[in-house]
């Protein structure tokens, strides 16, 4: 362990991780992440799936709960994760520091595969987090432009064997035009509310087309992993 991590009390584990006290932690978040039902899906698929031997590319991290669990349970070679709230850094880099995460790293940035993409991208900021979004948003508390990173460029640099992401809908955008030679995992959480089950539809059938297949075992209500063979 790193005697130069900070030593902060927390307020509740998660999996093996401390998770310190934050903003965002009101008495119902800490509950649902004490009894294990806080991104449940999301973690339980990430832990049927990934190994020692995998780089993971994480998408919205959130408040970093789970990649720090990634990062700790699966203990994968290097994540490298993106959040585009800017208010959600510290706080992630915080927990990674807490829990002396030597494997993982946050980005505050927004991918595209665009071959010329806009150096920024308008970000809505929810009331919640959870909400926030690249898509407007019509009670958004707060706007922020946010830099933008090429996926070609991140996809040349970690070469990614796995990839997590749960972007409140931007998936339909970025997962068609994802180059996902080499990507053994991919495992995101779908919003059909956005756009619905043709959204869905065009989803798996790029991924299929990539030769990734639906794991029944790994997949759970709206988080869905597609594996290679």
């Amino acid at each position: 362990m790193d005697p130069n991590a900070p030593s902060v009390a927390p307020v509740v584990t998660c999996h093996g991780v401390n998770i310190p006290d934050n903003p965002y932690l009101g008495p119902q978040r800490i509950r649902a992440i004490s009894r294990g039902r806080y991104e449940a899906q999301e973690i339980s698929a990430a832990l049927r799936s990934i190994g020692p031997a995998d780089r993971v590319l994480e998408l919205g991290a959130g408040i970093g709960i789970v990649g720090a669990v990634i990062a700790h349970a699966c203990r994968p070679a290097r994540i490298d994760s993106y959040e585009a709230n800017p208010a959600l850094i510290p706080i992630i880099q915080t927990l990674y520091d807490v829990n002396n995460l030597t494997n993982i790293r946050i980005h505050h940035a927004v991918i595209s595969c665009e071959a010329d993409p806009p150096a920024t991208v308008p970000f809505y900021i929810h009331g919640s987090f959870l909400g926030s979004s690249l898509r407007p948003r019509k009670r958004a508390r707060d706007v922020v432009d946010v830099a933008v990173t090429r996926f070609e460029d991140v996809r040349r640099d970690l070469n990614p064997t796995a990839i997590v992401m749960d972007i409140e809908g931007a998936e339909l955008d970025l997962v068609p035009q994802m180059d996902l030679g080499g990507v053994r995992v991919v495992s995101m959480e779908l919003h059909p509310a956005v756009y619905g089950s043709e959204g869905i539809d065009r989803i798996f059938r790029s991924l299929m087309a990539q030769g990734l297949s639906y794991s029944v075992k790994a997949s759970d209500g709206p988080v869905v992993t597609f594996t290679r063979a």
